[in-house]
């Protein structure tokens, strides 16, 4: 929830830097040492490797390098973080942010759909001035809570949603997925609706009234789809977008299919943006170009993202992690597991804000169910 706001003149971000100091502080005073999964570990070593590699072919590669320093602390947060992971401790307090979150977008969802009173969003800290227009991009038109888009919130939840179904608490289920569905989040709706098919139809626990449960919220999807006029902008888009010029879906996967086949093994370990502008000529470019809007020339969700900058070796390596955490974890977690595989499909959440909640929720529960086996690294 903090992630968003940033400190040091907008260097760093406040709940890393957060994260930072528990992390230093719990390895320098309490035990000089952290657990990491050997399959985490290949992949950190994997992608490392091939950047060092790209730096020598060409020293555009140079840009990356914060990056490089950014995904090291980023497992270094996460081997710190599940050493004293309780998921009876975490799941109480988690809980609590989860329903207060959901409620207030529910609140904030009914003023606007029937008072038309703007859903602005909460900042729980002050906002960096370079960071207005980010959180009021949808100009209070959206419900967002204490989080600056829609998106945003049901990333948060989405965990809790999974967790609640699995522990039969119906009720903060309903609660979160009605905030959900109300956010107007299509990617919250999509994922939520994945994990509820994925509860009621592929586990063989069935609970009484789940079938009741998933008939109503269908119809309570369509009803606010259908209210908000969301449904028809989303065809709408959908139609007039070509698939080239689609950020979250398949445009990462058409640049990296542009490669040679040193680049398509290696990456280019360098800035996406410049490389798009000078190397692929098309009609989509020249778009974003004569609309002042470059900079959305660099972004990518996590797995095209992943194959464009390091490679595939470091692409495979990674779903060999995820499947081994897959293989490994509870029925609650696995499908945490399944999530994550299909957020790096559409969003950007590798070593991010995001993949330190995910992946030290995931090895938390792993290793405090002692299902993975991790490498004890000393200082």
């Amino acid at each position: 929830m903090l992630a968003p706001y940033s400190i040091f003149k907008q260097y760093y971000s406040v709940g890393l830097f957060l994260v930072l100091i528990y992390a230093v502080f719990s390895t320098s005073f309490i035990e000089n040492d952290f657990k990491i999964p050997k399959t985490l570990l290949n992949f950190l070593i994997a992608f490392t490797t091939i950047y060092l590699l790209n730096v020598f072919r060409t020293d555009k590669s140079l840009s990356m390098l914060n990056f490089i320093i950014g995904s090291v602390l980023t497992v270094f947060y996460i081997s710190s973080l599940i050493k004293y992971f309780e998921f009876k401790r975490f799941y109480k307090n988690y809980k609590i942010l989860a329903i207060a979150s959901s409620t207030l977008i529910i609140f904030q969802a009914l003023r606007l759909f029937i008072f038309r009173i703007p859903a602005v969003p909460i900042n729980l800290l002050p906002v960096a001035q370079a960071d207005y227009s980010y959180w009021d991009f949808f100009k209070g038109e959206r419900p967002s809570g204490f989080f600056s888009e829609p998106q945003a919130f049901c990333s948060f939840v989405i965990p809790f949603f999974i967790f609640s179904l699995y522990k039969k608490e119906f009720l903060f289920s309903a609660i979160t997925f009605v905030a959900i569905l109300m956010s107007t989040s299509t990617l919250g709706l999509a994922i939520s609706m994945m994990v509820l098919g994925y509860f009621l139809f592929f586990e063989k626990n069935k609970y009484k009234g789940t079938k009741v449960l998933i008939i109503s919220s269908i119809v309570l999807v369509f009803i606010i789809l259908t209210y908000s006029g969301l449904l028809d902008s989303t065809i709408d888009k959908a139609q007039r977008t070509p698939l080239e010029n689609n950020i979250r879906l398949v445009r990462g996967f058409y640049i990296y299919s542009k490669f040679d086949m040193v680049d398509l093994i290696f990456g280019i370990s360098q800035d996406l943006k410049t490389y798009v502008i000078t190397t692929i000529k098309e009609p989509w470019v020249a778009l974003y170009t004569s609309s002042g809007n470059e900079r959305l020339l660099g972004y990518t969700t996590s797995f095209s993202g992943l194959l464009i900058q390091f490679g595939l070796p470091s692409f495979i390596i990674y779903l060999l992690f995820l499947k081994k955490c897959f293989v490994n974890s509870s029925r609650d977690c696995r499908v945490l597991v399944l999530v994550t595989f299909v957020l790096c499909f559409v969003q950007t959440i590798i070593f991010n804000a995001w993949f330190v909640f995910y992946v030290s929720v995931i090895l938390g529960i792993l290793n405090e169910q002692g299902k993975l086996k991790f490498l004890t690294i000393r200082l």
